[in-house]
């Protein structure tokens, strides 16, 4: 993760060091943990230093600068649907928040400022390794909180402990297995694989690509992502390794590119270009499979710009299919 994922360095650093000033403040654990920092600057070391050599030192910091820091980030929790991403009943999630209640009540502030430190340095990341102290927090809350009420009830403990379990597991285990399904018909259709294959084989080696698929989130748009892969072009919005470059503001960008998905008139398009460049072509999605990260089961799901494309005397359609739309500049 560190190597990968630069913005993990923040969370490898800044959550021992609260370990070790909660629960240790002694100098020989401060020793140990400078022993293992210093192992990991040994295995991480050649590829920082191979990165910074060709690239400088930019790129890094350009990455760490993607976590959108704020003091109010914390208030995110609010809506522990973004740690969890149960899609029914936040089961999880409703119990972790619980478990931090509880120890907050317990005077045990640990896991809960562990939680809130997670969302304050990081914010960007903090929906996957907030679940690490989400989950303690469950923990605690299942063994010391709801545990005691079936032992001190009429319900017998062994009948309360089946009770829930043979509640509880079931529906988990249920929505983990649909939400799976749910992800795996996130992908880019046969229709719009032969599209980009199209695109690989007739298309400048060099061309650049503006990719509207009516999908504001990016992390769910699954066309603009594989495009580069499977087209060996340049696609102009694609979000994933942004966090590396220094040439625009990777909030800005991620604003940008969702106002893109939304034009409905030229106007609106030629702001989207004038801010990402011009492309050498604009390639459609008819068929998005998601909006808003949620199935869209829609057929012929056009972007509202398709039809003002297609009366433009600035573009001419270069190629249709029942998924694509692809036009180049006149």
């Amino acid at each position: 993760m560190i190597l990968s994922h630069t913005e993990s360095t923040v969370f490898a650093i800044s959550l021992p060091i609260l370990i070790w000033a909660v629960k240790s403040r002694t100098i020989k654990t401060a020793m140990q943990a400078l022993g293992v920092a210093f192992g990991v600057i040994l295995i991480a070391g050649p590829w920082y230093g191979f990165v910074i050599s060709h690239h400088g030192i930019s790129p890094l910091l350009s990455a760490l600068q993607t976590g959108s820091q704020s003091f109010w980030s914390v208030l995110r929790l609010i809506n522990v649907d973004i740690i969890t991403e149960e899609p029914y009943l936040d089961v999880l999630g409703v119990i972790g928040i619980l478990g931090i209640i509880f120890l907050i009540s317990k005077k045990d502030y640990f896991i809960p400022i562990m939680l809130a430190t997670v969302y304050l340095i990081q914010p960007r990341s903090a929906h996957t390794v907030g679940n690490i102290p989400l989950a303690m927090a469950s923990g605690v809350f299942i063994v010391d909180a709801l545990m005691p009420i079936f032992h001190s009830s009429s319900i017998t403990p062994n009948r309360g402990n089946r009770v829930l379990v043979s509640i509880l597991i079931p529906y988990i285990l249920v929505n983990s297995i649909y939400h799976s399904y749910m992800l795996s018909q996130h992908h880019v259709s046969t229709n719009e694989q032969n599209t980009m294959q199209w695109v690989a084989k007739n298309t400048p080696a060099n061309s650049n690509f503006l990719i509207i698929t009516n999908e504001t989130d990016p992390m769910c748009d699954s066309t603009s992502e594989w495009f580069p892969y499977l087209t060996k072009r340049t696609n102009l919005t694609t979000l994933q390794g942004r966090e590396w470059l220094s040439d625009k503001n990777f909030n800005e960008f991620i604003g940008q590119r969702n106002m893109l998905q939304t034009c409905q008139d030229l106007e609106c398009l030629n702001k989207s270009i004038k801010y990402f460049g011009a492309p050498d072509y604009i390639y459609l999605s008819l068929n998005s499979p998601t909006n808003l990260c949620q199935s869209s089961n829609a057929i012929n799901k056009s972007p509202n710009i398709s039809s003002v494309l297609e009366n433009s005397s600035f573009y001419i359609q270069v190629f249709k299919s029942p998924d694509a739309m692809i036009f180049s500049s006149r």
